[in-house]
């Protein structure tokens, strides 16, 4: 079978824009505008796990490979939903960046990365609140799921978040992604600052700059 301009599958679609993004190197935490509308589209086709719900009897090698495909096609809906947050976070547009986060988390709810994210952008919307009950959430669900509680550096932000001690972003020249290790061009997904005094007072002054529009922190 070969789709073609009558048929739409909704997967080939899928692989096909993250391929072209795959191909157009950009600078972390960047996307170019074609590639981020080949982003928001990819994402748009995304409403359940692939063959949901589908299953063969005494077929071991086909669910095998199922499995294999339903996670690839999850990690690279995670690479575009966090690219497209960030690109969000960016430019202060912090609700769009908080809803493509939580389909993140929805997406895999036990990935601490993906409740500190949210975490840190409900926080720079002004919503400490939201984001403290955030963590609330997540601790509920990983001593539910897992029978063990939040990560060191989950804990730490939360308590960060509490004091009010994150540094608050906004407009281009600034961003709440951390670049992430990645083997493609697609942008590296974002995790949250913890708060550490001294880094925050360099990072503040980074930000107070002119001539600084994007951030990228690693380690």
């Amino acid at each position: 079978f070969t789709p073609d301009d009558a048929v739409s599958v909704d997967v080939v679609a899928f692989r096909a824009h993250v391929s072209r993004i795959r191909a157009h190197a950009h600078p972390a935490g960047a996307l170019c505008p074609a590639c981020h509308r080949a982003a928001a589209e990819a994402v748009d086709l995304c409403r359940s796990d692939f063959l949901a719900d589908f299953s063969l009897r005494d077929a071991s090698d086909f669910e095998t490979w199922l499995a294999t495909e339903r996670e690839a096609l999850r990690m690279d809906l995670a690479s575009l939903l966090t690219a497209l947050a960030e690109c969000a976070a960016a430019e202060a547009r912090w609700d769009t960046a908080i809803d493509y986060t939580r389909r993140w988390v929805a997406l895999d709810p036990l990935d601490e990365a993906a409740h500190r994210t949210l975490m840190a952008l409900y926080y720079q919307n002004g919503q400490r609140s939201a984001a403290l009950r955030h963590f609330d959430e997540c601790e509920r669900l990983l001593r539910a799921e897992l029978d063990v509680g939040p990560e060191d550096e989950t804990t730490q932000l939360a308590g960060a978040i509490r004091r009010g001690q994150l540094p608050m972003l906004a407009g281009v020249q600034s961003t709440s992604a951390v670049e992430r290790a990645t083997t493609t061009n697609l942008p590296a997904g974002l995790t949250t600052l913890i708060g550490r005094e001294e880094a925050e007072a360099q990072i503040a002054g980074l930000l107070r700059r002119a001539d600084v529009r994007l951030l990228t922190l690693t380690g």
